[in-house]
């Protein structure tokens, strides 16, 4: 099975050692014009090649030097260029499965014009990855069923932005219900510069509804104190401490877990797509869906505090 990975710094790296222990063997591609991304892949790589089950690796900057016939990609690369590095990728590359880091792109226009690109494909999903990390599953268990829930994530400076859609396809996952409308009132006027150069982060509230009168306030600060996710259902309240790996609700339950790296997961859904052709991970019209409302909703934001007309807004 032929596996290209296609954007090996932070992430991409990171899904590159998960797949040292798939029991299908593998050939596996790894794509980026970045030798210093190449590089550090390569690092990741020796620190668990021990655990390889002989697999075939392969490193390259050149898109012409990759298979025509690829079983299974992910894009792990920014938002900017995602959408680019995709249509060239698939000019001379037949590509069964696909897994998209998110966010997927910076507009909805864009979102519409991956839509088409990756319409042909046999699958494609969105890596919101709780929604395949077991503890997580035992969680959504105990929430769900219990009619629709208030949620709230915060306070602390966790990077809203970037990071957003994941509690909103949560949430979505938890309530079986579409995300209908994002209320950005809420956050502040200043934008500031993110970890990665040309990218840019936001502090403060933005609301979310959903169809089924579910809610979700998610709250960022940066003088917040640590990372909560409540949940009000029917049946009580919960609180997820995602650091600490506790979950505490109604009548003194506790469900205690972990949050999964992405190393530790990607052998598992890279089995599951290979094996089955499906995974746990929301479709990409699941979550292009939910990636629609807010990227209009941040796009206003943005246009509005900068005094701007920007078709894309710069978040990744």
């Amino acid at each position: 099975m032929k596996i290209l990975i296609i954007g090996t710094g932070q992430l991409g790296s990171r899904y590159i050692q998960g797949l040292a222990t798939c029991s299908t063997l593998l050939e596996i591609w790894c794509y980026d014009q970045s030798k210093n991304s190449l590089k550090k892949s390569k690092e990741r790589w020796k620190e668990v090649e021990s655990r390889c089950n002989n697999h075939q690796i392969h490193w390259t900057q050149e898109s012409n030097e990759l298979p025509t016939k690829i079983d299974l990609a992910v894009i792990a690369t920014n938002a900017d260029v995602r959408l680019q590095v995709l249509r060239s990728i698939l000019k001379f590359c037949h590509i069964r499965y696909l897994v998209l880091e998110k966010v997927l792109v910076q507009s909805a226009s864009q979102l519409y014009e991956l839509e088409q690109v990756v319409k042909n494909l046999d699958g494609v999903w969105v890596n919101t990855a709780r929604r395949v990390m077991n503890w997580h599953q035992r969680i959504r268990t105990a929430i769900n069923n219990h009619g629709s829930v208030k949620v709230s994530v915060g306070n602390s400076n966790w990077g809203l932005a970037c990071n957003a859609i994941h509690f909103l396809d949560l949430v979505s996952w938890w309530s079986d219900e579409k995300l209908t409308s994002i209320d950005s009132s809420g956050l502040e006027k200043n934008w500031c510069e993110s970890k990665r150069p040309g990218f840019y982060e936001i502090t403060g509230l933005l609301k979310a509804t959903y169809s089924g009168g579910s809610e979700l306030i998610l709250e960022s600060r940066m003088d917040g104190e640590e990372l909560l996710i409540t949940v009000q259902n029917m049946e009580g309240e919960w609180c997820i401490n995602e650091l600490n790996g506790i979950v505490t609700g109604p009548n003194g339950a506790i469900i205690s877990g972990k949050i999964e790296l992405q190393s530790d997961m990607t052998a598992r859904l890279v089995e599951s797509i290979l094996k089955t052709g499906s995974c746990g991970l929301p479709n990409f019209e699941k979550s292009a869906r939910t990636h629609k409302v807010f990227l209009q909703s941040m796009l206003e934001h943005w246009n509005k505090t900068q005094n701007r007309n920007d078709t894309i807004i710069p978040i990744t």
